[in-house]
């Protein structure tokens, strides 16, 4: 799992949106959530402190960065919030899942302020590991708990470089 993207809602520094989600998915176990925590630190440092961490089961996080709440998760959780996606954001993150990337959402102090795409990566390894499976004879499948893509997809990159026989 790999951060690809930011979009930042208007005036919002990159930065700053990466500080306060890399220091909530920083408390996280979560694979996406460790993908966007990687990318904060990498740009960004050390990540801030969080107090009162809550992982809301497949939904986000939420937590207090430097006094100001933090609400990091899918669409449908911060509409529960009463949050709603500023419409320059709308149009991106429909391309982004058009080409089966994730949009993970970053609200501070109840207002959307950005916005990460994550999406699985392809090991380089991939295509040959699938390609010998086929050659044993075997059928692979992929099972995934996301929203098919409709555009080019880790499947898709793998099993496009071998087919069974």
């Amino acid at each position: 799992m790999s951060a690809f993207d930011i979009r930042t809602a208007a005036s919002v520094p990159r930065a700053e949106l990466l500080r306060f989600a890399g220091a909530v998915e920083n408390a996280s176990e979560h694979a996406v959530a460790r993908a966007i925590a990687d990318l904060a630190i990498a740009e960004t440092g050390r990540p801030a402190d969080v107090e009162d961490f809550r992982a809301l089961s497949g939904l986000g996080a939420r937590g207090r960065v430097a006094g100001r709440d933090v609400l990091i998760g899918s669409v449908r959780l911060l509409a529960a919030e009463g949050m709603n996606v500023p419409p320059e954001l709308a149009a991106v993150r429909a391309e982004w899942e058009h080409v089966g990337r994730t949009s993970v959402l970053v609200a501070v102090d109840g207002a959307v302020r950005g916005m990460i795409a994550v999406a699985d990566t392809v090991r380089p390894s991939a295509a040959a590991a699938v390609a010998e499976l086929h050659e044993l004879g075997l059928r692979t499948v992929l099972l995934t708990g996301t929203t098919p893509p409709r555009g080019p997809s880790p499947r898709r990159s793998a099993s496009a470089r071998s087919s069974p026989k």
